[in-house]
C-alpha cells in the first residue's frame, strides 16, 4: 500500500539521495580524519565549540524561510495561484538576506565575549566571527532550497548537498598543503567551500526560478503575507528556543571541562554521523507529501507512512551502530589520536540517544505541515532541561554526566513527540 502512495519519481528521487548521502558520508569520515590528524584534537575541539556558538546565533535570528517557502510555495502551486506562488518566493529571499546580515552583526558584537568564556581564549574572537560566513552563505541558500524542495527536485539538493562535502574536503586538503595547521587556516577553508557551494546554487536556483515566474505577476495578497507572517513568527519563537539545546552540549562540556574534552565527545558522535545523515533525505522527501496528505486530511496514510519508515530506520541505525562500535579503537588509532577503554561507555551512550533521535526523524516536518507551535513546545522543554539539567550533571560528573543527560532528554522529547503526533492528528481529523 505505502508503494502506491509515491510515484517512481520519488522512488528514484531517494535512491540519488541515498547515493549522494554515501559521498557525504565519507566525506565526512575523511574530513574528521583530516582534522584530528593534522591539527589535532584540541584544534578539532575548539572547532566544535565554535560550530556549536554559531550555531546558536543561527538559532536566534533564523525564520527557516526553507520550511516556509516549501509549505507556501507547495500549497499554492497545488490551488494553481502562480501570483501568490511567486510572492512566497520573493519574500523568501529577503527574509534570507535579512537574517544573513542580523547573524553577522551578532556575531561580531559577541564574539570576543563567547571566545572568552567557551574556548579561555578572547584572542580566538577574529576564527568565531569568521565562521559565521559559513552560516551566512547557509541562511542565504534557504529559499534555494526550499524552492527545489517545493518542486521536489530532491536530485538537485543531494547534488549539492554532495558538492557542498567534497568542497570541504579540497579546501581543507588545500589548506593542508600550501599553509600552516591553524584554527583560522581550517575555518577560512570552510568559508571559502560555503561561498562557492551558495554561488552555484544561486544559478541553478535563479534560472528555474525566473522560467517559470517570469510571466507570472508579482501578487501582493495581504492575506497570504499575514499567515506567512504567522507561519514565520512560530518557526521564529521554535528556533529561538532550539538556541538553548542545539549542540549547546558543546559548550557546556567546554564550560565545565575543557576543549579537549568536546574534541573526544564530538569525535565519538562524529563516527554515529552517518546515522543522521541518513534520516536527512527522509524529511527532505517525505515533507512535500506530507503536506498534501495533511490537506486531504488523509491521516491513516500519513501515519502508515511514518511507521513503515521509522521501522526501517530503526533496524538500519542498529546494524550500524554495532560495526561501529566494534571498530571504534581502529578508528581512533587512524586519526592518530589516544584510544582509552572508557571511550566505548561513552559510544554506547550517545549510539542510544542518536538511535532514539533517528526515530523522530518525522517530528518536525510533522509540526511545520499541521502546527509549527508542536515544535515550539518540544524546544522549550529541550532548552529548559539543556541549561539546568544537562549543565548540573556536567558539573557534577563531567563527561558522563553530559551524555547521560542527553540520553534522558531523548527518552523525554520521544514520549512528547508521540504525544503530540497523535494530539495532531486528533485535532485535524
Amino acid at each position: 500500500m505505502i508503494n502506491k502512495l509515491f510515484k517512481k519519481s520519488f522512488i528514484s528521487s531517494l535512491l540519488f539521495s541515498y547515493s549522494s548521502q554515501g559521498i557525504i558520508i565519507l566525506a565526512g569520515f575523511l574530513q574528521l580524519y583530516l582534522i584530528n590528524r593534522f591539527f589535532g584534537i584540541e584544534v578539532f575541539g575548539q572547532f566544535s565549540i565554535i560550530v556549536a556558538t554559531i550555531g546558536i546565533f543561527s538559532s536566534i535570528v533564523t525564520a527557516r524561510s526553507s520550511e516556509a517557502v516549501t509549505r507556501f510555495l507547495k500549497r499554492e502551486e497545488l490551488n494553481a495561484n502562480w501570483g501568490n506562488a511567486k510572492l512566497t518566493v520573493i519574500i523568501g529571499l529577503v527574509i534570507d538576506i535579512v537574517t544573513a546580515l542580523l547573524l553577522l552583526l551578532l556575531s561580531y558584537l559577541v564574539s570576543s565575549w563567547f571566545a572568552e568564556l567557551f574556548l579561555k581564549n578572547s584572542a580566538l574572537d577574529l576564527e568565531l566571527f569568521l565562521y559565521a560566513f559559513v552560516v551566512f552563505f547557509g541562511f542565504l541558500k534557504g529559499t534555494c532550497m526550499g524552492f527545489f524542495q517545493a518542486k521536489e527536485q530532491f536530485i538537485t539538493i543531494n547534488m549539492f548537498n554532495a558538492l557542498g562535502a567534497v568542497f570541504n574536503i579540497v579546501a581543507i586538503s588545500i589548506a593542508l598543503l600550501f599553509f600552516e595547521h591553524s584554527l583560522k587556516i581550517l575555518i577560512l577553508a570552510f568559508v571559502i567551500s560555503s561561498g562557492i557551494s551558495f554561488f552555484l546554487t544561486f544559478i541553478i536556483f535563479y534560472n528555474r526560478f525566473i522560467t517559470q515566474f517570469s510571466r507570472s505577476p508579482l501578487v501582493f495578497n495581504t492575506l497570504l503575507m499575514k499567515e506567512y507572517w504567522s507561519f514565520n513568527v512560530k518557526t521564529f519563537f521554535s528556533s529561538s528556543l532550539k538556541a538553548g539545546n542545539q549542540n549547546v552540549e558543546n559548550l557546556i562540556l567546554g564550560f565545565f571541562v575543557n576543549a579537549e574534552s568536546v574534541g573526544i565527545y564530538q569525535t565519538i558522535k562524529k563516527t554515529l554521523g552517518p546515522i543522521a545523515i541518513a534520516v536527512q533525505p527522509l524529511s527532505m522527501l517525505i515533507y512535500p507529501k506530507m503536506i498534501e496528505l495533511v490537506e486531504k486530511k488523509e491521516f491513516n496514510k500519513l501515519q502508515l507512512i511514518i511507521r513503515k519508515i521509522s521501522l526501517v530506520v530503526g533496524i538500519c541505525a542498529l546494524i550500524f551502530g554495532v560495526i561501529i562500535g566494534s571498530s571504534l579503537s581502529i578508528i581512533f588509532e587512524l586519526m592518530d589520536v589516544v584510544y582509552e577503554p572508557e571511550y566505548l561507555s561513552y559510544f554506547i551512550i550517545i549510539f542510544a540517544a542518536s538511535l532514539i533521535a533517528s526515530l523522530l526523524w518525522w517530528v518536525r516536518i510533522f509540526s511545520n505541515a499541521v502546527n509549527p507551535i508542536y515544535s515550539v513546545y518540544l524546544n522549550l522543554i529541550a532548552t529548559f532541561f539543556q541549561l539546568i539539567i544537562t549543565s548540573i550533571l556536567t558539573f557534577f560528573y563531567g563527561l558522563y554526566g553530559m551524555l547521560f543527560a542527553l540520553l534522558l532528554l531523548q527518552i523525554i522529547l520521544g514520549c512528547c513527540s508521540t504525544y503530540i503526533g497523535k494530539r495532531g492528528v486528533f485535532k485535524n481529523i
